[in-house]
């Protein structure tokens, strides 16, 4: 037996839990939610998110089927047009994603007196072929023989470009608990001391209880539809691909989780405020197109969009007469830096290994780092000044040269 991370309870039925709704192109799954809590959590937590107004117009252009198994129609309901607007009509989308608007049968009895005068049916033209059988039902309503109404005038009228006027209610609120439910189980699952925090706690709760009132306690950074607060992100992250991001980050001492579905929420949820990562960032990928979710951490996501790291070094020569001499040796086409599998080394004045390279040595100087006044937005460039007087060895002389300080940069040559 083991917790269900939403009811907190020891359970020994679990389901896989989509942690975004697979109706949303969701492949993330997790297994610490019990067969109670997934049912539960779908109806009352994830369907708001899943047939919010925006996410049935996305779901209709991506060709995401439901728990239905159907492509939802965002324009289901009664609609009208401008030029007869007590007509009713309906709007269905085919395969292609092209509107059709479509009359909805309607009969008008013209009456003086309280007899009818004359009956007035409009049906579409794709259901002229049910003319016949609307004739028969209205005659045997009102009490009038069928010939005698079948053998009314038939008139065909077209509209070449009409003008349909619709209302659509858009949820402002509801909806984020959904978005909420994402943030906690991408913290939970990610980071397993998280579960215990009490703001995960009590989100949890929130969770269990489909307490919709309560979810802007946390989910409280922007609206849902401002994507400029991703706009930090926005030269690792490719936000106008086809995939979900989620992002972990501490910002001092609170734990955020950043949300981009694409092209529907954006949003940012507060889930603690204890310290919790180490790396500073933590990214999520779901690839609605392949079909796959993957987690990156900083340095992977380094290595994902950046280059191989480039060294520039800056020396210190005792006179002019040594700069000189090292121009010319510079100039020397078989001119390179001594390195090894592990990097470049260190020496020490004497010819002596110091032990370490010049990248772990670096890292030994962050509190010495600094950024270059011009660095190339996307790119990551530090300067570390050495502590101590080291060397490095060039060839084909063998000669060395004292390093004052070493510039570290790493192109950006993709996003993830």
């Amino acid at each position: 037996m083991k917790h269900c991370i939403i009811c907190r309870e020891h359970k020994n039925d679990f389901s896989d839990e989509h942690v975004i709704p697979k109706s949303l192109g969701g492949h993330y799954l997790i297994n610490t939610v019990c067969k109670g809590c997934n049912s539960k959590l779908g109806s009352t937590v994830d369907s708001n998110l899943i047939n919010h107004k925006f996410s049935e117009f996305q779901r209709s252009i991506l060709q995401l089927k439901g728990q239905s198994k159907k492509i939802p129609n965002p324009f289901t309901g009664t609609h009208s047009i401008s030029e007869i607007p007590d007509q009713k009509i309906q709007i269905k989308i085919d395969e292609k994603m092209k509107l059709s608007p479509c009359f909805i049968p309607n009969v008008t009895l013209n009456k003086r007196d309280g007899i009818i005068e004359s009956v007035n049916i409009v049906v579409d033209a794709k259901d002229e072929d049910e003319l016949d059988n609307i004739i028969k039902k209205l005659a045997k309503r009102i009490g009038i023989p069928y010939e005698r109404l079948s053998k009314g005038e038939k008139k065909v009228h077209s509209i070449p470009h009409p003008e349909i006027q619709t209302t659509l209610s858009i949820d402002l609120h509801d909806f984020k608990l959904g978005l909420l439910k994402i943030a906690y189980e991408f913290a939970v699952d990610t980071i397993p001391k998280y579960y215990n925090d009490p703001m995960a706690i009590d989100i949890s709760h929130i969770l269990s209880t489909s307490s919709h009132d309560r979810s802007t306690e946390y989910v409280k950074i922007g609206s849902g539809f401002h994507n400029e607060i991703m706009y930090p992100f926005q030269h690792i992250l490719d936000l106008e691909s086809k995939k979900h991001y989620l992002v972990l980050i501490q910002a001092k001492s609170q734990l955020l989780c950043f949300i981009k579905l694409h092209k529907l929420f954006t949003i940012g949820v507060i889930l603690s405020n204890q310290r919790y990562l180490i790396d500073n960032i933590i990214v999520g990928v779901n690839d609605i197109e392949n079909k796959n979710f993957r987690k990156f951490d900083t340095i992977e996501l380094i290595n994902r969009t950046h280059g191989q790291p480039e060294i520039v070094f800056q020396y210190w020569f005792p006179d002019q007469e040594s700069a000189n001499k090292f121009a010319t040796l510079e100039k020397d086409p078989k001119f390179d830096f001594y390195r090894t599998i592990d990097g470049v080394p260190l020496f020490n004045k004497d010819g002596s290994y110091t032990g370490k390279t010049v990248e772990q040595e670096c890292n030994n100087l962050l509190d010495s780092f600094s950024v270059p006044d011009k660095t190339n937005l996307g790119d990551i460039c530090g300067n570390f000044k050495m502590d101590k007087e080291k060397y490095i060895k060039i060839i084909p002389s063998n000669e060395l040269l004292c390093v004052s300080q070493v510039q570290i940069k790493r192109k950006q040559i993709s996003k993830l």
